[in-house]
């Protein structure tokens, strides 16, 4: 099986100075506003751009180390942040169910959207995964290997079942 899924690096990297520039703007404004009223030192408006770029850095390394694979009868959720790297394997029955949104500006804009998996079996809640191109196409693919792992389950039960009486018999 192993289909295998990703953000989008590119797309988030331009989301991201998408969204940090314009943090940015509004704070460089502000601080050139104190500037002229209180004169305030320019060294704020690099300090601001610095952690502004550092925060994409942070943010970007931990968007390219992300993925999933769905194997045959688990999905590995693989999460990094710099040179950490963490892996979870969760077995599909433990997926309560499994949607997308692709509402919202900027992933109407780039054309990406969220893959959301509902993890309430295990007492988890909600976890999404960001940035994916053809958001709802690939939660088509992820519903049916659920789908076919289901039904798989069903039949080994109803086998499983069905020897028991047998063998009660």
């Amino acid at each position: 099986m192993g289909l295998i899924v990703k953000p989008s690096i590119k797309k988030a990297f331009f989301i991201n100075i998408l969204k940090i520039g314009i943090v940015s703007l509004i704070l460089i404004v502000i601080v050139v506003m104190f500037h002229l009223t209180i004169n305030l030192s320019l060294w704020s408006i690099i300090i601001i751009l610095l952690a502004a770029f550092f925060l994409m850095v942070f943010v970007d390394s931990s968007i390219a180390q992300t993925k999933i694979e769905l194997k045959t009868d688990v999905l590995t959720w693989q999460k990094g942040f710099l040179f950490f790297k963490t892996k979870r394997t969760l077995k599909y029955l433990n997926i309560a169910s499994v949607d997308y949104q692709d509402r919202g500006y900027f992933n109407e804009l780039f054309g990406v959207g969220s893959i959301i998996f509902d993890l309430t079996r295990l007492g988890e809640g909600i976890k999404k995964l960001n940035y994916i191109e053809n958001v709802s196409e690939v939660t088509k693919k992820i519903h049916s290997v659920l789908l076919s792992d289901n039904v798989k389950a069903h039949t080994e039960l109803a086998s499983k079942y069905e020897l028991k009486h047998l063998i009660d018999e």
